[in-house]
């Protein structure tokens, strides 16, 4: 499950030939929210397509995503038209942005990419 204010990433292998990237070629519906208009967009490396939705989904339901033909990498190759599903997450969870969880349950609030500083939670929560 995934946040309902997620946006969506394709990664190809190839570099993208950004000319023929169009809204036009990705269908994004929710079974709650219904369809889905958005930006779309090539990543810096060239390889990643994002799709930001103009609204977030609704929270608990199936998301169905369908990116037909005629997106082509820079040496001319048609992307094949691939279909996937995802679930949001339900009415209620809490996401903590930058933050891991030990073993033990317990929370670390991330601070750099070498110090973790621990957070010490009241018990029972």
């Amino acid at each position: 499950m995934v946040s309902n204010e997620t946006n969506i990433l394709f990664k190809h292998s190839s570099i993208i030939d950004q000319t023929t990237l169009s809204t036009s070629l990705m269908r994004v519906e929710g079974s709650i929210s219904g369809v889905h208009s958005g930006e779309l967009i090539l990543a810096e490396d060239n390889k990643t397509i994002v799709f930001n939705p103009d609204k977030p989904f609704a929270n608990n339901e199936d998301v169905k995503v369908v990116f037909v033909k005629g997106t082509k990498t820079q040496a001319g190759s048609e992307i094949p038209e691939f279909t996937f599903n995802f679930s949001t997450e339900p009415a209620g969870i809490v996401q903590i942005h930058n933050a891991v969880f030990s073993e033990n349950s317990s929370l670390y609030d991330y601070q750099s990419p070498i110090e973790l500083k621990k957070l010490v939670l009241p018990e029972n929560q």
